[in-house]
């Protein structure tokens, strides 16, 4: 779902515009800078993982391994 608005985030590069399906909050998808892979900002290039009210529904869960 692709909305063709793209605004550039210092210290992060070029961003695609999106909402967050934990908060309905505007995020901004980049490509994280180490991973390469596509991650949430808020407008102001901080991690949107760090401010959305509901992270945790998007950790991934580990198995333990049996002992």
């Amino acid at each position: 779902m692709s909305s063709g608005v793209f605004k550039a985030i210092p210290d992060v590069g070029v961003a695609e515009r999106g909402v967050c399906r934990g908060c309905q909050a505007e995020i901004w998808w980049a490509k994280h800078p180490k991973t390469g892979k596509p991650h949430p900002y808020n407008a102001d290039g901080v991690s949107h993982f760090a401010t959305c009210p509901n992270a945790g529904e998007f950790r991934s869960r580990t198995k333990k391994a049996a002992s």
